[in-house]
């Protein structure tokens, strides 16, 4: 009994180092239900399945405490099942109450996947709060695949460099192992569906992950992870994403659009037009086009 006593308090010391350790696949002895809008979403631990012949999905990040409500408009207009946030959406639970209750809607599920700049337990309080509320939302620190029936999304929350957390230690991190880990997972449940992996941290390559003057700005160790996955949706870092499909088998990396009110300028130095992907997946396809700011 001591001995089992002492594994335990180890293991939920693991857990309480800073910056926290959030992207974990352990098991979680959690179940039920959440309806939003035509589909409904069963959770079996870190696992939400719906049925559903097509997958459209909102990527959007870094509205600093403050989305725009009129986007949820549009967002409803473009018939989305899920809206995923990727980081950068406040640093307070105050914060990110206002800019992710902006973006929830009985219409669609709304995934919270924390990046850089959230406070955990912040973020985590955040999410509970507007769920306990009646809000369809879930912790993307706490999921770990959606099955969506036409493709399979998995989200790796926060950084992979503890130095790159502005939330510092009440951040968010993760290692090269976890996001292997979770790329394996999604991959075995999505068997022969495309697989999509939602992080604010994106691959370095292509043409999503370039700074102005064309630098790429992503992270390397992260490219041959995510290699044989259909598509990366990522946190942006800065030129906007243009509307495109994938072509072929290799993996596309399309960058969330961002609710920040101060002006975006893309590659070429031009200021960007806000705008959030839409992507669709259906029948192995995925494609994405841009809704533009309401």
């Amino acid at each position: 009994m001591a001995a089992a006593g002492l594994a335990a308090a180890l293991d939920r010391a693991a857990l309480e180092v800073a910056p926290w350790r959030c992207a974990t696949l352990a098991p979680v002895t959690t179940a039920g239900e959440l309806t939003a809008g035509d589909r409904t979403w069963r959770r079996q631990q870190r696992t939400l399945t719906s049925a559903g012949a097509s997958l459209t999905v909102a990527a959007v990040a870094d509205a600093r405490g403050a989305a725009d409500a009129a986007w949820r408009a549009a967002l409803r207009d473009a018939h989305v099942d899920l809206v995923i946030a990727l980081g950068g959406m406040g640093t307070t639970e105050a914060e990110l109450t206002a800019s992710l209750g902006a973006l929830t809607d009985p219409a669609w599920l709304t995934v919270a996947v924390p990046g850089t700049a959230e406070a955990w337990p912040a973020h985590r309080a955040a999410v509970a709060a507007l769920a306990q509320a009646g809000a369809p939302i879930v912790d993307g620190s706490d999921l770990r695949l959606l099955d969506g029936g036409a493709a399979v999304v998995a989200t790796l929350p926060g950084a992979s460099y503890p130095e790159r957390l502005a939330a510092a230690s009440d951040g968010c991190v993760h290692d090269g192992a976890d996001a292997t880990a979770i790329v394996a997972a999604a991959q075995a449940l999505a068997e022969t569906r495309p697989a999509v992996l939602a992080t604010a941290t994106a691959p370095q390559g292509g043409a999503s992950d370039r700074l102005v003057g064309g630098v790429h700005a992503g992270d390397p160790g992260l490219t041959a992870t995510v290699a044989s996955l259909a598509a990366v949706l990522h946190a942006p870092l800065g030129a906007p994403a243009t509307a495109g499909e994938r072509d072929g088998d290799g993996v596309v990396g399309i960058a969330a659009g961002s609710l920040d009110p101060v002006p975006r300028f893309d590659a070429a130095g031009a200021r960007a037009t806000s705008a959030i992907p839409i992507v669709t997946i259906e029948r192995g396809a995925v494609r994405w086009r841009l809704l533009t700011s309401p």
